[in-house]
């Protein structure tokens, strides 16, 4: 069954700073899975965070994404719960369910404020840059079309923001 399942998927996790987002829909990463993250990596002192995300959602990335530190990109009633309590007084974009299964949430953000995004999504890119922040339009529907993102062929291994 799903809840013995050690699952902690890629596009469920966003790491910022010592608190980790785990995204839990039912459908990727599990809660033993996330159980098991926190007690690996307590002793670290980090905080891993359960975040729970509509079942017709894949991933947390699908709905959705870091701009820069107290800004994201969210699909708001894709959480069951709101934003967890790291996020609750970040600034938020709003984006639509639409726009978010066409994967405008789904972006790489290469250092904090300049994110590879989509080039459709023009709506998001202007108000990534009307927030500061430096959009990186990518002709990347092809791959879009299949259900996939930017940071879905992605995966930092190690990131030193210094």
């Amino acid at each position: 069954s799903q809840d013995t399942r050690l699952f902690v998927e890629g596009g469920d996790t966003f790491i910022l700073g010592k608190d980790i987002l785990v995204g839990f829909s039912s459908l990727a990463s599990s809660p033993s899975g996330i159980d098991w993250l926190q007690r690996y990596l307590a002793d670290d002192g980090y905080r891993v965070h359960i975040v729970p995300i509509n079942e017709d959602w894949l991933h947390l990335d699908c709905l959705f994404a870091v701009v820069k530190e107290g800004l994201a990109i969210a699909y708001m009633d894709g959480f069951k719960d709101g934003l967890p309590a790291p996020l609750r007084d970040w600034e938020v974009i709003e984006a639509s369910s639409e726009e978010c299964h066409a994967m405008g949430s789904n972006t790489l953000c290469l250092k904090p404020g300049k994110v590879f995004i989509g080039a459709q999504h023009e709506r998001l890119i202007n108000e990534i840059e009307k927030k500061g922040g430096v959009p990186i339009p990518v002709d990347y529907d092809a791959l879009e079309w299949y259900g996939g993102g930017i940071r879905c062929t992605t995966h930092p291994l190690v990131r030193d923001n210094t």
